[in-house]
């Protein structure tokens, strides 16, 4: 499933630990608002957001894809092992 998001929110916020980048993510199409939305925090945005091929500009839109769901195993009783 390919869903694009657009970048509409991009903070900087200085504080006594250093600098902190925070971008949000929101779908394009008014029926996937609800659904999800996501956002990157980083000290380093141009590095961070360079190798996950992020845009870092307001307005600029990605194509996420995505793929089946992933199988989870649980753990047994009694062992802290994950089960394969």
């Amino acid at each position: 499933m390919d869903m694009k998001y657009i970048l509409y929110s991009k903070v900087h916020t200085t504080k006594e630990a250093g600098n902190t980048w925070t971008f949000k993510f929101q779908p394009v199409t008014k029926d996937d608002t609800s659904k999800t939305e996501f956002s990157v925090m980083t000290k380093d945005p141009f590095t961070d957001m360079g190798a996950m091929d992020l845009p870092q500009s307001i307005g600029d839109i990605i194509t996420l894809s995505t793929q089946t769901k992933n199988v989870q195993g649980t753990l047994p009783k009694g062992k802290k092992e994950a089960v394969d």
